[in-house]
Formats: structure tokens, C-alpha cells, sequence
């Protein structure tokens, strides 16, 4: 990997982190236009999560590799909640599949940002 898929790779992954929120909170609109009942449980459990979902996407914009592997486990782990509850079919099996290897190489491209960062860093004390 060289900086530049490493940087690719960051971008690629804080905006899908975006988009992941997004899509939570059109679906948690549509759950409440089309109900009658009132899921306000529901509605500030998701905006919770959307804001973790933006703050994350936040933190890997900064390039952070905390960041990078919270949102990589904190959505795998929501992934196998659903799955476990049957709330997923293959369609939504795929694109979880395809989310959770762009946030794995997010991770990739935070870790390889910083350790090229450090080498670069090194290599222009050692020149004075």
C-alpha cells in the first residue's frame, strides 16, 4: 500500500460511515411516517447511533486509527445482531459484507498513514 490508496482508502471509509447514517435516518423517518405508534425508544436509540456513526466518521476523516477500528467492530457487531435476530437477507448480507471490508481498509490506511508519517518524520531529523 502507498500513501496515496492509503489516503483513498481513509476518504473511502469516513464516507461511507456517512452514508451509514444516512440510511438510518431515512429508514427511522420512513418507520415513523408509516406507523401509528410512536417508537420514541426506538427513534433516540437510532439517532444515537447516527451520531456515533457521524462522530466516527469524523474521527477517521482525522485520520484515527481508534476511530478506524471502533467503527469497523461497532458495525460488524451490528451486523451480526441483525443477522441473529433474521433481520437481513442475502442482498443485505453482501453489502454489509462489501461496508465492512471498505471500514476494514480504512483501518489499513490509517495504520499504514501513520507508521509512513513517523518514517517520514525520522527520516527529515535525521537529515539536519
Amino acid at each position: 500500500m502507498d500513501n496515496e490508496k492509503a489516503l483513498k482508502c481513509i476518504k473511502s471509509a469516513w464516507r461511507l460511515a456517512i452514508a451509514c447514517s444516512l440510511i438510518k435516518l431515512i429508514a427511522i423517518i420512513a418507520i415513523t411516517r408509516i406507523s401509528n405508534f410512536g417508537f420514541l425508544e426506538l427513534i433516540l436509540y437510532t439517532l444515537i447511533f447516527i451520531i456515533l456513526d457521524l462522530g466516527l466518521a469524523f474521527g477517521v476523516y482525522k485520520k484515527s486509527r481508534i476511530c478506524a477500528v471502533i467503527l469497523f467492530v461497532y458495525f460488524t457487531l451490528s451486523q451480526l445482531h441483525m443477522l441473529s435476530n433474521g433481520m437481513n437477507n442475502i442482498v443485505g448480507l453482501i453489502l454489509s459484507l462489501a461496508f465492512a471490508t471498505c471500514f476494514f481498509q480504512g483501518i489499513r490506511g490509517t495504520i499504514y498513514y501513520h507508521k509512513n508519517k513517523k518514517i517520514e518524520i525520522d527520516e527529515d531529523f535525521h537529515k539536519f
